[in-house]
């Protein structure tokens, strides 16, 4: 597979480096395995997973308190808060005969309520993406057939209007394609070669990243350009205004993790900085807050969740 190559210039101008205030605050409490932590659009509430991404639980920041939304296996995978914060879109699992079937479920936070926006199948059960309104959720399905639900009128479903912006997505068979039905379905987009992980859009469309297995992770524009290799690291987390990655550097021998850190790097490869310095702690699936000021963590061994300010 090509490597895009661009035809000149950066990502952009370069940022500086990113500054941690005082220490990372241990936001939940003892006892309690949490994992994969994502900020509201409030910034009021982080959605975090129970362990293997068990379970959906939501705990208030700055206060702490735990309260459960979800308990089906892997409901924390493939989370995404709606644009307004009222909802959560997720796929959750369970198994049939011993195989694995997956359903697309949304979840209204408020009351706990869920609407399943799709059966329960084998293999992925499409792609979702909310408008930037958070009005209107946009489902693509496994046959590629468009589907639109309104959540004003409690996710009922409606005639498909425009689609939104084309949405990068990831698929089984391993290609970064524009998902975007108007245009005829998928555009396969080039990238680096070998086995993606992870992929993640910035906030401001215009750019994916992700990790390689046993690789690196990259960074590139998504209507073609230069790859960026941000060099080794995984799980990376976009800062809200697009310029900014979080993301971990781990150590291994091969069977287990030794320890790990979360790094933020700028998205031209520049001002890399170790944000939580921690030999103790081994951190884990950084996301950044949406007023860009604090980056959330969990610990590999605790499952506590972690708060670090930064500027």
């Amino acid at each position: 597979m090509a490597i895009l190559l661009w035809a000149a210039g950066p990502l952009q101008a370069q940022a500086p480096a990113v500054r941690t205030m005082g220490t990372a605050v241990v936001l939940t409490p003892p006892g309690m395995y949490f994992m994969a932590p994502r900020w509201s659009p409030s910034g009021g509430t982080l959605a975090v997973s129970g362990p293997q991404y068990g379970g959906i639980h939501l705990v208030t920041y700055p206060g702490g308190e735990v309260t459960e939304l979800a308990d089906e296996p892997a409901a924390g995978v493939n989370l995404v808060w709606s644009p307004t914060g009222e909802y959560i879109l997720t796929s959750v699992s369970r198994y049939v005969n011993h195989r694995r079937r997956n359903a697309l479920v949304v979840f209204d936070v408020l009351t706990g309520a869920r609407t399943h926006l799709t059966e329960f199948v084998a293999g992925g059960a499409g792609h979702a993406i909310w408008d930037s309104g958070g009005q209107f959720l946009h489902l693509v399905t496994k046959g590629g057939k468009h589907r639109q639900f309104d959540a004003r009128r409690e996710l009922a479903e409606v005639e498909p209007g425009p689609f939104p912006q084309a949405r990068p997505v990831l698929t089984p068979g391993n290609q970064i394609v524009l998902l975007d039905p108007a245009a005829g379905g998928r555009k396969v987009i080039d990238s680096v070669a070998g086995r993606k992980l992870n992929l993640t859009v910035s906030p401001d469309g215009k750019r994916i990243a992700f990790e390689i297995v046993g690789g690196h992770l990259w960074v590139t524009a998504i209507d073609g350009g230069r790859a960026v290799d941000l060099g080794a690291g995984s799980r990376p987390a976009w800062s809200p205004g697009s310029e900014r990655l979080a993301y971990i550097i781990t150590e291994d021998d091969g069977h287990r993790i030794l320890a790990a850190d979360v790094y933020a790097i700028n998205a031209d490869g520049t001002g890399k900085v170790n944000v939580s310095r921690s030999a103790e702690v081994f951190e884990m699936h950084p996301h950044w807050s949406p007023d860009g000021r604090h980056i959330a963590w969990d610990d590999l061994h605790s499952g506590r969740i972690y708060v670090q300010e930064v500027r």
